[in-house]
């Protein structure tokens, strides 16, 4: 009779999560350069076996880190042609409700905070707001202009959006000549999984890779073109949304009616963060791909951008 070993796995729960990213955020904040994309990789690699102590999963990138590139917790930068990331600097926006004006400060050292004149909120985790360590909340009155702190004014999510290009290969990759045949995985935008390519594969467009590890180089084919993906990690996301169009596969969902969007793919860090701004005060959730706060004006450029992609829902 065989050994049988039976391996216990733990389902990681929110508050596993909360403490991971925690932790890269309290990592992040002691170093004194930017840190490399693959330095990050291994660290969220060591903090997920020192707090799950499970098998880590190939992608905790995906799951730990970019959730809080998204939020503006941490920033994205380029050094001798490679994606480096830095703890963001501090930052404060407000949101005027009902008489009153409700504050959000990020990233703020001890003496930021000990120039605000109001009592902050201590309630931790709700439904409507997901905190960090690097975040906290008060709620003053609308004549208090926030003096001495570095408050943020955005220009509105909409004018920026109209500047933002439609989704098309030339925003992500460049034209190269190179066999596509040679390729080994394809993502397919039904599961959003790469799978592999057998004998009978028909190479349609979307989006390919040379081999199955998980950072191997990546192609683009579009209308008989194949184009090179580039380095940056905006052009991943482009891509993977690239193939969902070109597939007629829906990008997000959109309810009018409570202006909700939900993306079905990991959205591009640059809409991601403006999505995140714009509907921060209605609901701070950094570990979700819904955004609220979405209005007619809006979806309509994001339709735009992701060529008709997004699938408008009903209540």
């Amino acid at each position: 009779m065989k050994n049988i070993t039976i391996r216990w796995v733990h389902k990681m729960s929110h508050a596993d999560l909360i403490k991971i990213q925690n932790l890269i955020l309290t990592w992040f904040a002691g170093q004194t350069e930017p840190v490399s994309q693959e330095k990050v990789r291994s660290l969220c690699q060591a903090i997920h076996l020192s707090v799950l102590d499970t098998e880590v999963p190939p992608y905790c990138l995906y799951s730990y880190f970019y959730p809080l590139v998204r939020a503006g917790f941490i920033e994205c930068g380029i050094e001798r042609n490679r994606t480096v990331w830095e703890l963001s600097k501090p930052a404060v926006f407000f949101h005027d409700f009902e008489g009153e004006r409700y504050w959000i400060g990020i990233h703020l050292t001890e003496d930021l905070k000990n120039a605000i004149e109001y009592d902050l909120i201590e309630d931790d985790q709700t439904d409507q707001f997901e905190q960090h360590i690097c975040t906290i909340r008060w709620i003053s009155p609308i004549s208090y202009e926030g003096k001495n702190l570095p408050v943020i004014h955005n220009p509105s999510i909409l004018s920026i959006l109209k500047a933002i290009p439609a989704c098309s290969p030339d925003l992500f990759s460049q034209e190269k000549f190179d066999d596509i045949h040679s390729c080994k995985q394809f993502f397919n935008p039904d599961n959003s999984q790469w799978t592999d390519i057998g004998p009978k594969f028909g190479y349609p467009d979307g989006l390919y890779r040379k081999s199955n590890a998980v950072y191997s180089n990546r192609l683009y084919f579009h209308r008989g073109t194949t184009f090179s993906v580039g380095e940056n990690v905006n052009d991943n996301f482009w891509s993977k949304a690239m193939s969902c169009i070109d597939h007629g596969h829906p990008t997000a969902l959109y309810d009018g009616k409570l202006h909700r969007l939900e993306f079905l793919i990991n959205p591009p860090i640059v809409l991601a963060r403006l999505l995140f701004l714009s509907s921060m005060f209605l609901c701070f959730r950094v570990n979700t791909k819904t955004y609220f706060g979405i209005t007619q004006e809006i979806f309509n450029e994001l339709q735009r951008i992701f060529g008709q992609s997004i699938k408008e829902v009903e209540s």
